[in-house]
């Protein structure tokens, strides 16, 4: 089986995102783009065909731990 990497943004259109967050973005962040929510209950969603994906972020000023 071949295994395959992609990326998306978090500004892609694939990502459908509940109310309440915030777009920006900045230098030093892929592509100066970041979503960012304090909202709780907020989510997100985004759908694929394969077995795992990864979700990478950094707390930052807009961090709002669970």
């Amino acid at each position: 089986m071949t295994s395959r990497t992609y990326t998306v943004d978090d500004a892609d259109s694939q990502i459908q995102y509940s109310d309440g967050w915030l777009r920006r973005g900045g230098e030093g962040e892929f592509n100066a783009t970041t979503a960012s929510t304090t909202t709780q209950g907020a989510s997100f969603n985004f759908t694929f065909l394969g077995t795992s994906a990864k979700v990478r972020w950094l707390p930052g000023p807009f961090f709002c731990p669970a």
